[in-house]
């Protein structure tokens, strides 16, 4: 027991951390470490799940969601396209597009009149705008012109985003916001309290600021079809009867690759240097609804939790390679890093296969990090900084003799 609550195990365990966040903070400015940080940046070790694992067992399509592609129509192409897809008499029909300024007459006239004759409900989508810098609110929302937005509802479309602009991947998303001190759905929050009252109520009672997307698939795990299909009736509509139709942006025709309205998820094959983004925004809103429909949510630990198991998987080990650095000098590196393998293989282990099986995030980053350069710091603990500090300690204590 006095082994185990030993000084130098405290200070040693410190040190590890201290030296863990001067890694944390160090300006990414270095040319050497540019392309490394440019692949990795952006990546998550629970990536490996939905795009090695998951990815290739994705099989099925979610019945309950249809995807429409609405290229680069004209606005009076989409009123046709919504009169004929209400002809299925769908449950709720989803735009994620955005009809900002007045264009032709004829144009506007036409998606007026298509989003005023349907009986579905429509619900569009608008954007939180200014995020303010001392909360989680924003300032301003926008929404489409007041022409289109008549007789629907709306919800927010903005994304939550790691990387910068060229690697935007979405992992997480807000079922609600806040704007101007009002709550705010988002769009998929919307579309779902239409479609399934009681899974909406169960969404809200979870109470989670953010949720942790666990993903079905790209728009191919869904019924989709292309705006041509839709505009020459070249489709059956009763299929469409009591689903979730969304309208969205993939691509200039159905599966064409286009950098508009596209982000990286977890899907991505490249988990590292991805090369194109693999998911349009209307099939990320599609994902996040099959979710919420199949109450597959992702349970994701505190952070605090997270930090306490780093703190006691670093301080076991140092105590651990104290008694060995003490017992078996000779053998300490073979000994500590074999160790720290198999810790690390257990670790990837329990998280890979914690989210695989059972739905649950573990972030543990830091843990990871520690035990890297546990066994090295410790030992540089003991051969060196134990002794400078004691040496410094005397000094100080002798300047008030």
């Amino acid at each position: 027991m006095k082994q185990f609550f030993r000084l130098d195990a405290i200070l040693c365990s410190s040190f590890i951390f201290l030296f863990i966040g001067f890694l944390w903070i160090i300006p990414a400015q270095f040319e050497v470490l540019d392309p490394v940080g440019e692949a990795l940046s952006d990546m998550e070790l629970t990536d490996i799940v939905f795009s090695k694992l998951r990815n290739s067992q994705v099989s099925h399509t979610d019945t309950n969601i249809v995807l429409v592609n609405i290229g680069h129509l004209k606005r009076d192409e989409v009123g046709e396209l919504l009169s004929n897809i209400d002809a299925g008499n769908p449950k709720v029909i989803g735009i994620d597009a955005f009809f900002r300024a007045k264009k032709t007459f004829d144009e506007d006239i036409g998606l007026i009149m298509g989003l005023g004759n349907v009986n579905s409900p429509v619900v569009m989508v608008n954007e939180l705008l200014l995020p303010h810098p001392n909360s989680d609110c924003f300032d301003s929302i926008a929404y489409s012109n007041p022409l289109f937005t008549q007789n629907t509802t709306s919800g927010f479309s903005n994304f939550i985003t790691g990387g910068n602009e060229g690697y935007r991947t979405v992992r997480q998303w807000m079922p609600f916001g806040c704007a101007s001190d009002s709550t705010i759905p988002a769009f998929t929050s919307k579309v779902l309290e239409i479609y399934d009252p009681a899974n909406y109520k169960a969404m809200v009672a979870r109470d989670n600021l953010l949720e942790t997307i666990n993903w079905t698939g790209n728009y191919k795990a869904f019924f989709h079809l292309d705006y041509s299909d839709v505009l020459k009736k070249s489709f059956n509509p009763n299929f469409l009867k009591d689903k979730i139709v969304l309208l969205g942006y993939i691509g200039p025709q159905m599966g064409v690759p286009s950098f508009e309205d596209i982000f990286f998820t977890p899907l991505n094959e490249k988990t590292a240097g991805r090369s194109f983004p693999d998911m349009y925004g209307v099939t990320v809103h599609a994902n996040i609804l099959a979710q919420m429909l199949n109450n597959r949510y992702i349970n994701t630990l505190p952070t605090w939790v997270n930090g306490l198991i780093a703190l006691v998987l670093v301080y076991l080990n140092v105590v651990l390679f104290l008694f060995i650095a003490e017992r078996y000098k000779v053998y300490y590196d073979l000994i500590t890093k074999v160790l720290i393998l198999v810790e690390l293989i257990a670790l990837f282990t329990i998280t890979i296969f914690g989210l695989h099986w059972l739905s649950i995030k573990v972030e543990l980053t830091v843990a990871f990090l520690a035990l890297v350069f546990s066994g090295d710091l410790t030992e540089l603990y003991i051969g060196s900084l134990k002794h400078l500090g004691a040496n410094a300690f005397r000094k100080v204590k002798g300047l008030f003799r």
